[in-house]
Order: structure tokens, then C-alpha cells, then sequence
């Protein structure tokens, strides 16, 4: 199911198609796949041929986060950094980024050292 969705995300050996690639990702994501929900997240965040959808996109990101994708651990902890599809939440998102650096996210740990992000988490 992830791999249709991916061959339809990218038009390779098929025709690409956005709509499709989202109903095989949402199909292997309900079986708890990973990758398929960070990119299912990434078509309702992006819109590629549906509408955009940034509660969407986070509700998913946040799922992918939670099953140990490490890039949703960072893009869900950036989410709740500036309220984009969430609401603004500080704890969350130090938590997820803090998560992302743990795993070895390099852009979570330039994010976490940030001077303007250390200034917004000690408020």
C-alpha cells in the first residue's frame, strides 16, 4: 500500500496522481505505517491536487510522530512553534523537537540552538 502510494506520489512506472497516492497512504497509515503518515501529511499540507488542509497535515504528522518517524517528530514540533494547523503550543513543540534532536535530527538541533528559539521557550 505505502509503495502504491509512493509510485503514484511520484509518477514513476504509473501516472502521478496525488488523489491516488493519498488514498494508498491513508490505506497503509491506518495499518500503522510510519512513512505513510508523514506523507499523508505532507499531501494535505502541501495540497498537490487537493485542497490544503493544515489540521490534516498536522493531525498526521503528529501520528507519524508518535510511531517514531523522526522528520514528523521536527515538522510537528515546528508546527506548534508558530500555530500552523495547531494551536500554539509551547511544551509541545519543545517536546518534539527535543525528540527530533534526540534521534538525531540535525534541523531540530540548529532549531533547539537558535537564539530566537531559546529567547521563545523561556517565556
Amino acid at each position: 500500500m505505502f509503495n502504491l502510494g509512493l509510485l503514484y506520489s511520484k509518477g514513476m512506472g504509473v501516472t502521478q496522481d496525488k488523489k491516488k497516492a493519498l488514498y494508498w497512504y491513508e490505506l497503509a497509515a491506518e495499518k500503522g505505517i510510519a512513512y505513510a503518515m508523514f506523507n499523508t501529511g505532507l499531501i494535505y499540507d502541501h495540497g498537490d491536487g487537493i485542497p490544503v488542509d493544515k489540521p490534516k497535515a498536522a493531525s498526521w504528522y503528529e501520528m507519524a510522530a508518535e510511531n517514531g518517524d523522526i522528520t514528523a517528530m521536527r515538522v510537528i514540533g515546528v508546527m506548534y512553534s508558530t500555530g500552523e494547523g495547531v494551536a500554539e503550543d509551547k511544551k509541545k513543540s519543545l517536546h518534539w523537537l527535543k525528540e527530533a534532536a534526540a534521534h538525531g535530527d540535525s534541523e531540530a538541533k540548529a532549531i533547539l540552538k537558535h537564539p530566537d528559539m531559546s529567547k521563545w521557550f523561556a517565556q
